[in-house]
């Protein structure tokens, strides 16, 4: 039996950067002022010689540059210990999802393709296995690819439970696990996560907006924080002309699979002084996680003003290291342009229909503008109903026939009640099973309610 191994030498370790490897990756270089144009001719190029799937460019960039993010990074003088990309894309069968991250794969020649039908959290992060008498930690995909990156095929067949546990290792980059005896190791992973919508839904046309379907798909909103941006591609968005129409493509394939993987390798072998914000690249992503902050409702919670800075640079850096921002080949410059680039991009998956998370951001913002605008006229209207106040403040769901039942008031004015309390958005329709109190509605009630009351209950 084996009880130490050593391993052998890692071609991340033994990457060296020549004056030849640098006069090559300038290939991939942006002039100032033209990184978006840069990542699409790039996405192009991939798409017409690489992935064949047409009219998606989008989803192109955003799963390129997981490939290419950082292991970790010195940012507003402090280490950010995860650097590294982890990213989502939900959307309905058949559109490609899957084929682009395969055939990228196979072009750079990193990553492991898994399947999560197949897969358990024993699978991706580890478990004790016992051996004649003695106990052993089997390690998951996550921490044999630390350093590197995994690719999380059909999403939908993993369990929300499954995914619930993975938090830990998410987040920290570090599997813990506890048996027999506890043993770590690093998972420090680059991932993407493909899935369909989870059943009974089919498509994302069944949700309001698609980025609802991220509660069904992951679970828990700390889990879907833990992404740095995720993505849709519905049926819809490419025509079956586009699809099914035969391609000519005329020009030679310029970004090479020997240049995309030793420019893969170079952002990989970038350690932490390696990584460069300039001054004003960390005053533009303070600014844009603000913008973002107050465009984006934290109902889905993709942008939270409290961590957006982080994700941005997260985001730049992969973008600055795609595109071989250095001085010198070994430092790797992360510049505004490369801030405004990661911000732009990101508001262009959250803008798209299929996704919907503006549109949602849009409606969840004013309605909390309405229920601020209405704070004093209800505090009035529930200071003059104390059983009114004390049954909201306890309550998860109201309708006209529980208002009337617990206030004794008569049919018409619980429903002029519950107008009022609708009009102004502090309930929401969940639809057969009633309204549901929201959670300003509930301080308003709580703080209102008569001390008898208080001391009844």
């Amino acid at each position: 039996q084996v009880v130490e191994a050593t391993p052998a030498h890692d071609s991340i370790e033994t990457f060296e950067v020549t004056d030849e490897l640098v006069e090559k990756l300038k290939i991939f270089q942006a002039k100032q002022g033209d990184v978006k144009r840069k990542l699409w001719e790039i996405s192009t190029d991939l798409q017409n010689h690489v992935t064949k799937i047409w009219d998606r460019l989008p989803m192109h960039v955003g799963m390129d540059l997981v490939w290419h993010s950082i292991l970790e990074f010195w940012f507003e003088e402090k280490l950010q210990r995860r650097g590294w990309l982890e990213v989502c894309v939900i959307g309905d069968t058949r559109t490609g999802k899957s084929e682009v991250a395969h055939q990228l794969q196979r072009h750079y020649g990193y990553g492991e393709l898994i399947s999560g039908e197949n897969t358990s959290y024993a699978g991706l992060v580890g478990g004790a296995i016992k051996y004649d008498e003695a106990w052993f930690v089997k390690w998951g995909r996550l921490p044999l690819n630390d350093r590197r990156m995994i690719i999380i095929d059909e999403v939908s067949g993993m369990s929300v439970q499954d995914i619930a546990l993975m938090s830990g290792v998410r987040e920290t980059g570090i599997a813990d696990i506890t048996k027999i005896e506890t043993q770590k190791a690093n998972a420090r992973t680059r991932a993407i996560w493909i899935g369909n919508v989870r059943e009974p839904k089919t498509d994302l046309s069944d949700y309001d907006y698609g980025c609802l379907a991220l509660a069904d798909l992951i679970g828990q909103p700390e889990d879907i924080s833990r992404f740095d941006y995720a993505m849709a591609a519905a049926r819809d968005e490419v025509s079956p002309q586009t699809v099914n129409s035969r391609h000519e493509i005329r020009s030679e394939q310029k970004f090479t699979s020997d240049l995309c993987s030793d420019l893969i390798l170079w952002a990989w072998s970038r350690n932490r002084d390696h990584v460069m914000f300039e001054r004003a690249s960390v005053d533009a992503c303070h600014k844009a996680a603000i913008e973002m902050g107050g465009r984006y409702s934290s109902s889905v919670p993709l942008v939270m003003v409290e961590n957006q800075r982080i994700k941005l640079a997260r985001v730049a850096a992969a973008i600055a290291a795609r595109l071989f921002s250095t001085d010198d080949g070994e430092n790797l410059i992360v510049k505004v342009e490369h801030i405004e680039a990661a911000r732009d991009l990101l508001q262009m998956f959250y803008d798209s229909p299929a996704f919907g998370y503006t549109n949602l951001s849009r409606q969840k913002i004013g309605f909390a503008k309405r229920r601020k605008a209405a704070k004093k006229e209800i505090t009035k209207l529930l200071s003059s109903r104390s059983s009114l106040a004390d049954m909201l403040s306890r309550s998860k769901l109201v309708n006209a026939r529980k208002i009337a039942d617990y206030t004794g008031i008569t049919d018409e004015e619980a429903k002029d009640i519950l107008r009022k309390l609708t009009s102004t958005m502090m309930v929401e329709d969940k639809g057969s099973h009633g309204y549901g109190v929201t959670a300003e509605l509930r301080t308003i009630a709580e703080r209102v309610v008569p001390l008898e009351y208080e001391v009844s209950i």
